[in-house]
């Protein structure tokens, strides 16, 4: 696995380079409300939505811990289906930097964190990334419509997000 935050991330959505995949995550979360929504996409170079997932989690009202058990999610989620994915983007900072770092946290947000590097050094080849959140709208769109629709898996679904 390896990391990028560059001084200047994304500020729009880029395709992934011909033949490369990246998969965008986001997360839902009103602080105290509960549940909350999950959304990941996996656009091709072109922009069109090959796989996706949204869902929702009754719990908890955390942000951090939100984008945590996102991030988990869809690395389960490409595992499960095995779908080939380069890059992960986020616009979880906090997130992107915890998974960079070789300290531990103790707490919920820290063992979450710990679950992600495991399955992310299965992937060695991986990259991770930060994004603005206008560089995630694809995955923003599909986690704002989680919230009023039941829980969806798709494949290859011919929407554009470019």
């Amino acid at each position: 696995m390896y990391a990028t935050t560059s001084p200047h991330p994304l500020t729009t959505w880029s395709p992934p380079l011909a033949r490369c995949y990246k998969c965008n995550i986001d997360v839902s979360v009103v602080a105290g409300q509960h549940p909350f929504g999950m959304g990941m996409i996996l656009p091709d170079s072109n922009g069109r939505g090959m796989m996706g997932k949204m869902m929702t989690i009754p719990g908890i009202g955390d942000p951090a811990l939100g984008e945590a058990l996102t991030f988990r999610e869809a690395l389960n989620w490409l595992k499960r289906t095995q779908a080939r994915c380069d890059v992960m983007e986020s616009d979880s900072l906090l997130l992107i930097h915890a998974l960079q770092s070789n300290t531990f946290e103790f707490s919920y947000f820290g063992a979450i964190v710990q679950d992600c590097k495991h399955l992310l050094s299965l992937l060695p080849s991986m990259a991770i990334q930060f994004v603005r959140k206008s560089a995630n709208q694809a995955a923003h769109s599909i986690v704002r419509a989680a919230g009023s629709m039941p829980d969806l898996e798709w494949g290859l679904c011919p929407l554009l997000f470019l």
